[in-house]
């Protein structure tokens, strides 16, 4: 028989009541906080520090220089990324060679993306994980991609013409693909209704 993991006792709560919904109409519910947490504000609380100019508490920080960011944080054994993104605007990905990239000292790891074909400029290609990020960028700049660049628009009713070049085949469209299509136009049918002039 398997063992049973060890049950956790259940947090001790505390019953209180608070009103909410609408001013008009409040409704009073039963709540249960853990012990030692703060009543929620509800429609009763009252505000007693809601009032005149209150400083910034990061302000001094922010002006000196002081203040910490996400970028400021490093950590032991933290690695630095960078995307490569797709340098054509629509076109299949022939060929991704990161061999360059591998061997550069400090890169951790490479990906590829599994899709190859590409339907926008900047689409994630390929990345790269480095201890510094002037390595990342450099291992970026090593990976080689190749394309088969395809026609494309950028100009919303180019797109939508009888023979656009299409963003998505049959196959590719997202999501329900029993849509009928036209092109680059999806639709449903719509029900019919009868209208009656007045």
């Amino acid at each position: 028989m398997a063992q049973q993991p060890p049950q956790t006792p259940p947090v001790p709560t505390v019953k209180m009541k608070a009103k909410a919904g609408f001013e008009g109409k409040p409704v009073e519910m039963d709540i249960n906080p853990a012990v030692g947490d703060l009543k929620p504000w509800d429609l009763d609380t009252k505000f007693s520090l809601m009032k005149g100019r209150y400083p910034r508490l990061e302000g001094p920080l922010k002006v000196t220089g002081a203040a910490k960011y996400t970028y400021d944080i490093k950590l032991p054994g933290m690695l630095w990324g960078r995307m490569i993104g797709s340098a054509v605007p629509h076109g299949e990905v022939t060929k991704i060679d990161t061999s360059k990239a591998e061997k550069l000292p400090g890169v951790k790891a490479v990906w590829t993306t599994e899709s190859r074909t590409m339907r926008f400029a900047g689409q994630d290609v390929a990345a790269v994980a480095a201890t510094t990020p002037e390595i990342a960028a450099d291992a970026a700049r090593l990976i080689e991609i190749t394309y088969n660049e395809k026609p494309f628009v950028t100009d919303l009713e180019k797109a939508m013409e009888a023979g656009a070049p299409p963003v998505y085949t049959p196959e590719q469209v997202p999501g329900n693909a029993s849509i009928p299509r036209n092109g680059n136009i999806g639709w449903r049918p719509l029900p019919r209704r009868c209208m009656v002039a007045p």
